[in-house]
């Protein structure tokens, strides 16, 4: 499965005549992410039909709430494209809210207020799709990220991902992590394992706008903090 990114980077600068001098207020990157999601393109090999899970993630905010309506690629909706799609997420009490896509419109309990925010993570079951071959993302890329991974008990799983759209393995992402803690990407119909030992975890990329479980090795610690800075002058990413 190959996710296509492109990333565009928009000064905003103050009103008024331009100098040589003018000062820049904020800067947005502008990013747009195309996922593969039917079976045969996202590399699955199974038949439209049957269930074929992904796990996603929104790796752009759309600065108004990120709602997963809002987010998942809503001209595909409009068009019918995407008509049989499942979306899950896990709740922070256990158990998944799920909503759907039936012809153009999406239903379940939680339409309103599902979000899909970067650093959160999510799963959706492509296998009654025929329309949409990809989810397209638009929206600006999370300069300064801090997702929390709760303590918890031993062998607490956690859905994150991720909050900058940069493909990399989660050393480079800096992700949290002490020995023995696991994380579950998965790769097509099984996942791979990446374990952290002595505070380094194994070497396998996670891909841009997918989520992975987070397992701890021992309960009872605190609230880590997954911090990220995008530095937007040098392309480079720092905890």
């Amino acid at each position: 499965m190959r996710t296509k990114t492109l990333l565009l980077t928009a000064a905003l600068t103050a009103a008024g005549a331009l100098t040589s001098m003018a000062q820049v207020y904020s800067v947005n990157i502008v990013g747009y992410v195309s996922q593969p999601v039917a079976p045969a393109a996202a590399g699955l090999g199974a038949a439209a039909g049957g269930s074929v899970f992904i796990q996603i993630s929104n790796p752009l905010t759309d600065n108004k709430g990120n709602l997963a309506t809002n987010v998942l690629d809503p001209a595909s909706v409009a068009s019918g494209s995407l008509s049989g799609l499942l979306l899950y997420k896990p709740r922070v009490t256990g158990g998944f809210d799920l909503n759907g896509v039936d012809g153009t419109d999406w239903y379940g309990d939680t339409i309103g207020t599902m979000t899909l925010n970067p650093g959160e993570g999510a799963i959706i079951d492509v296998g009654a799709i025929s329309g949409a071959t990809k989810l397209t993302y638009v929206g600006d890329v999370t300069l300064h990220a801090d997702t929390p991974i709760p303590g918890g008990s031993p062998g607490l799983f956690l859905l994150i991902s991720s909050a900058v759209p940069i493909e990399a393995n989660l050393n480079d992402l800096f992700c949290p992590g002490d020995t023995g803690d696991q994380a579950f990407l998965k790769t097509g119909s099984g996942f791979t394992t990446i374990i952290n030992d002595g505070g380094t975890w194994d070497d396998v990329k996670i891909p841009v706008a997918t989520s992975f479980w987070f397992n701890n090795s021992t309960g009872g610690k605190p609230v880590r903090h997954w911090t990220q800075t995008y530095h937007i002058d040098t392309n480079t990413l720092t905890p």
